[in-house]
Protein backbone atom coordinates (compact mmCIF):
# COMPACT_ATOMS: atom_id res chain seq x y z
CA UNK A 1 0.00 0.00 0.00
CA UNK A 2 2.83 2.58 0.82
CA UNK A 3 4.74 1.92 -2.57
CA UNK A 4 1.62 2.41 -4.29
CA UNK A 5 0.79 5.45 -3.07
CA UNK A 6 4.27 6.56 -2.66
CA UNK A 7 4.43 6.17 -6.69
CA UNK A 8 1.38 7.92 -7.00
CA UNK A 9 2.13 10.67 -4.93
CA UNK A 10 -1.18 11.18 -4.28
CA UNK A 11 -0.79 10.84 -0.52
CA UNK A 12 0.63 12.11 2.62
CA UNK A 13 4.08 10.58 3.98
CA UNK A 14 4.07 7.21 4.64
CA UNK A 15 5.63 8.73 8.08
CA UNK A 16 2.66 11.06 8.72
CA UNK A 17 -0.10 8.52 8.88
CA UNK A 18 2.33 5.57 10.24
CA UNK A 19 4.39 6.86 12.55
CA UNK A 20 7.37 5.28 14.34
CA UNK A 21 7.59 7.17 17.81
CA UNK A 22 10.43 5.02 18.96
CA UNK A 23 13.18 7.26 20.44
CA UNK A 24 15.48 6.25 23.30
CA UNK A 25 18.66 7.64 24.50
CA UNK A 26 21.24 5.49 26.88
CA UNK A 27 23.79 6.74 29.43
CA UNK A 28 25.96 7.07 26.93
CA UNK A 29 24.66 9.60 25.48
CA UNK A 30 23.88 7.60 22.03
CA UNK A 31 20.15 7.77 20.33
CA UNK A 32 18.13 5.09 18.93
CA UNK A 33 15.60 5.56 16.89
CA UNK A 34 13.28 3.72 14.24
CA UNK A 35 12.75 4.86 10.68
CA UNK A 36 10.00 1.76 10.42
CA UNK A 37 12.87 -0.53 7.95
CA UNK A 38 15.35 -0.89 11.08
CA UNK A 39 16.65 0.94 14.11
CA UNK A 40 19.63 3.49 14.09
CA UNK A 41 21.86 4.91 16.36
CA UNK A 42 23.65 8.11 16.51
CA UNK A 43 26.81 7.90 18.33
CA UNK A 44 27.85 10.14 21.37
CA UNK A 45 30.05 11.56 19.08
CA UNK A 46 28.01 11.83 16.01
CA UNK A 47 27.67 9.47 13.14
CA UNK A 48 24.85 7.05 12.35
CA UNK A 49 24.72 3.63 11.82
CA UNK A 50 22.21 0.79 11.68
CA UNK A 51 21.85 -0.91 15.39
CA UNK A 52 19.12 -2.94 14.49
CA UNK A 53 18.75 -4.26 10.19
CA UNK A 54 15.30 -5.24 9.03
CA UNK A 55 12.69 -4.47 11.77
CA UNK A 56 9.30 -3.07 11.19
CA UNK A 57 9.17 -1.77 15.13
CA UNK A 58 7.00 1.45 16.17
CA UNK A 59 8.49 1.74 19.59
CA UNK A 60 11.46 1.43 21.52
CA UNK A 61 12.33 0.75 25.40
CA UNK A 62 15.87 0.96 26.88
CA UNK A 63 15.31 -1.21 30.24
CA UNK A 64 17.66 -0.60 33.47
CA UNK A 65 20.62 -2.73 32.31
CA UNK A 66 21.11 -0.56 29.03
CA UNK A 67 19.22 -3.49 26.91
CA UNK A 68 17.00 -2.12 23.75
CA UNK A 69 13.39 -3.84 23.28
CA UNK A 70 11.07 -3.85 20.69
CA UNK A 71 9.42 -5.68 18.48
CA UNK A 72 9.24 -6.29 14.25
CA UNK A 73 5.83 -6.53 12.53
CA UNK A 74 5.01 -7.93 8.99
CA UNK A 75 1.93 -8.73 6.91
CA UNK A 76 1.88 -12.22 4.94
CA UNK A 77 -0.04 -11.91 1.47
CA UNK A 78 -0.04 -15.54 1.34
CA UNK A 79 -2.21 -16.03 4.34
CA UNK A 80 -3.74 -12.50 5.14
CA UNK A 81 -2.69 -12.33 7.81
CA UNK A 82 -0.24 -10.33 10.13
CA UNK A 83 2.52 -11.47 12.71
CA UNK A 84 4.97 -10.51 14.84
CA UNK A 85 8.00 -10.98 17.22
CA UNK A 86 10.09 -9.31 20.06
CA UNK A 87 13.97 -8.36 19.39
CA UNK A 88 16.25 -7.78 22.07
CA UNK A 89 19.98 -5.35 22.07
CA UNK A 90 22.34 -5.53 24.75
CA UNK A 91 26.08 -5.74 24.73
CA UNK A 92 26.37 -9.55 23.95
CA UNK A 93 24.15 -9.00 20.76
CA UNK A 94 20.76 -9.23 18.90
CA UNK A 95 18.44 -11.60 20.10
CA UNK A 96 15.26 -12.46 17.85
CA UNK A 97 12.18 -13.67 19.67
CA UNK A 98 10.21 -16.72 18.10
CA UNK A 99 7.45 -15.30 15.35
CA UNK A 100 3.96 -15.30 16.89
CA UNK A 101 0.99 -14.70 14.98
CA UNK A 102 -1.40 -11.31 15.09
CA UNK A 103 -0.32 -8.56 16.62
CA UNK A 104 1.40 -7.95 20.23
CA UNK A 105 -0.43 -8.44 23.03
CA UNK A 106 1.78 -7.91 26.20
CA UNK A 107 0.76 -4.27 25.75
CA UNK A 108 3.79 -1.16 26.16
CA UNK A 109 7.30 -2.10 25.96
CA UNK A 110 7.60 0.83 28.33
CA UNK A 111 7.66 0.21 31.83
CA UNK A 112 8.23 1.71 36.15
CA UNK A 113 10.18 0.65 38.09
CA UNK A 114 7.37 -1.20 39.41
CA UNK A 115 6.65 -3.21 36.19
CA UNK A 116 3.37 -0.85 35.42
CA UNK A 117 2.52 -0.19 31.50
CA UNK A 118 1.44 3.41 30.60
CA UNK A 119 -0.30 4.40 27.26
CA UNK A 120 -2.97 4.54 25.05
CA UNK A 121 -5.00 1.46 24.59
CA UNK A 122 -3.31 -0.12 21.58
CA UNK A 123 -6.65 -1.54 19.44
CA UNK A 124 -8.14 1.82 20.05
CA UNK A 125 -4.87 3.51 18.19
CA UNK A 126 -4.16 0.67 15.57
CA UNK A 127 -8.11 1.23 14.62
CA UNK A 128 -7.69 4.72 13.91
CA UNK A 129 -4.51 4.77 12.09
CA UNK A 130 -5.87 1.95 9.78
CA UNK A 131 -9.18 4.33 9.71
CA UNK A 132 -6.67 6.87 8.32
CA UNK A 133 -5.25 4.75 5.82
CA UNK A 134 -8.26 3.68 4.33
CA UNK A 135 -9.11 7.24 3.64
CA UNK A 136 -6.26 7.66 2.03
CA UNK A 137 -6.08 5.15 -0.17
CA UNK A 138 -9.84 5.60 -1.16
CA UNK A 139 -8.97 9.65 -1.81
CA UNK A 140 -5.85 8.13 -4.17
CA UNK A 141 -8.59 5.74 -5.74
CA UNK A 142 -11.19 8.32 -6.90
CA UNK A 143 -8.63 10.65 -8.09
CA UNK A 144 -7.62 7.59 -10.11
CA UNK A 145 -10.43 6.79 -11.35
CA UNK A 146 -11.18 10.76 -12.39
CA UNK A 147 -8.10 10.75 -14.28
CA UNK A 148 -9.29 7.67 -16.22
CA UNK A 149 -11.58 9.80 -18.24
CA UNK A 150 -10.02 11.09 -21.17
CA UNK A 151 -11.57 12.17 -24.71
CA UNK A 152 -11.85 10.65 -28.28
CA UNK A 153 -10.32 12.32 -31.12
CA UNK A 154 -14.35 13.74 -31.71
CA UNK A 155 -14.87 14.83 -28.74
CA UNK A 156 -16.50 11.90 -26.50
CA UNK A 157 -15.91 10.78 -23.31
CA UNK A 158 -14.69 7.29 -22.53
CA UNK A 159 -13.46 5.68 -20.03
CA UNK A 160 -9.75 4.18 -20.32
CA UNK A 161 -8.37 1.44 -18.46
CA UNK A 162 -7.30 1.68 -15.06
CA UNK A 163 -3.64 1.08 -14.31
CA UNK A 164 -2.46 -1.57 -11.92
CA UNK A 165 -1.70 0.53 -9.26
CA UNK A 166 -5.35 0.89 -8.64
CA UNK A 167 -5.97 -3.09 -7.99
CA UNK A 168 -3.33 -3.07 -5.61
CA UNK A 169 -4.70 -0.25 -3.81
CA UNK A 170 -8.38 -1.70 -3.76
CA UNK A 171 -6.25 -4.95 -2.15
CA UNK A 172 -4.91 -3.08 0.25
CA UNK A 173 -7.93 -1.33 1.26
CA UNK A 174 -9.35 -5.04 1.54
CA UNK A 175 -6.89 -6.27 4.00
CA UNK A 176 -6.55 -3.27 5.81
CA UNK A 177 -10.29 -3.90 6.47
CA UNK A 178 -9.89 -7.17 7.82
CA UNK A 179 -7.84 -5.92 9.98
CA UNK A 180 -9.42 -2.87 11.24
CA UNK A 181 -12.61 -5.75 12.16
CA UNK A 182 -9.52 -8.28 14.01
CA UNK A 183 -8.61 -5.09 15.85
CA UNK A 184 -12.48 -4.31 16.72
CA UNK A 185 -13.26 -8.37 17.85
CA UNK A 186 -9.80 -7.76 19.90
CA UNK A 187 -11.25 -4.79 21.49
CA UNK A 188 -14.87 -5.85 22.40
CA UNK A 189 -12.63 -8.83 23.92
CA UNK A 190 -11.10 -6.97 26.73
CA UNK A 191 -14.13 -5.00 26.64
CA UNK A 192 -16.08 -8.33 28.01
CA UNK A 193 -13.05 -8.90 30.57
CA UNK A 194 -13.28 -6.05 31.97
CA UNK A 195 -17.02 -6.27 32.75
CA UNK A 196 -16.62 -9.90 33.91
CA UNK A 197 -14.32 -8.30 36.50
CA UNK A 198 -16.02 -5.51 37.41
CA UNK A 199 -18.92 -8.02 38.20
CA UNK A 200 -16.69 -10.21 40.77
CA UNK A 201 -15.77 -6.88 42.43
CA UNK A 202 -17.03 -6.73 46.09
CA UNK A 203 -20.13 -4.35 46.47
CA UNK A 204 -19.59 -1.50 49.08
CA UNK A 205 -22.29 -0.69 51.49
CA UNK A 206 -23.16 2.26 52.23
CA UNK A 207 -23.37 3.19 55.73
CA UNK A 208 -25.07 6.48 55.61
CA UNK A 209 -21.90 7.99 57.73
CA UNK A 210 -19.53 10.35 56.87
CA UNK A 211 -16.89 11.75 58.20
CA UNK A 212 -15.04 15.31 57.20
CA UNK A 213 -10.81 14.45 57.06
CA UNK A 214 -8.48 17.49 57.55
CA UNK A 215 -5.36 18.00 55.70
CA UNK A 216 -3.06 15.62 58.64
CA UNK A 217 -5.38 12.72 57.73
CA UNK A 218 -7.41 13.09 61.10
CA UNK A 219 -10.80 12.73 61.38
CA UNK A 220 -12.38 16.14 62.26
CA UNK A 221 -15.47 15.87 65.34
CA UNK A 222 -17.81 18.27 64.72
CA UNK A 223 -18.40 20.49 67.82
CA UNK A 224 -22.73 20.18 69.31
CA UNK A 225 -25.29 22.42 68.53
CA UNK A 226 -25.62 25.18 70.73
CA UNK A 227 -29.12 24.67 72.76
CA UNK A 228 -31.39 27.01 74.48
CA UNK A 229 -31.14 26.61 78.41
CA UNK A 230 -33.45 24.42 79.63
CA UNK A 231 -33.97 26.71 82.90
CA UNK A 232 -35.07 30.36 83.67
CA UNK A 233 -32.82 33.04 85.15
CA UNK A 234 -32.72 32.93 88.97
CA UNK A 235 -34.86 36.56 88.99
CA UNK A 236 -37.01 38.13 86.24
CA UNK A 237 -35.32 41.35 84.71
CA UNK A 238 -37.11 44.12 86.27
CA UNK A 239 -39.72 46.18 83.87
CA UNK A 240 -39.51 48.95 86.11
CA UNK A 241 -38.01 52.61 85.02
CA UNK A 242 -35.85 55.18 87.37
Amino acid sequence: MRLALAALVLAASPALAHPGWGLVVDTEGAVYYTDLKQVLRIGPEGGTTVAVPDVHTHELYLDPAGTLHGEHLWYESATEAWGHYDWALSKKGLVRGPAQKGFRAEGSFVKDAAGNSYGLDGAKLRITNVDQEIDEIDRAMRRLEASSYLRDINGNIYQAALPGTYYQLQDDARKLQKERQEQFDRLEKLRQQARAINQDLPVPKYTGLQRVIDVEGTPVVAPAPATEPTTQPASAPSNRTA
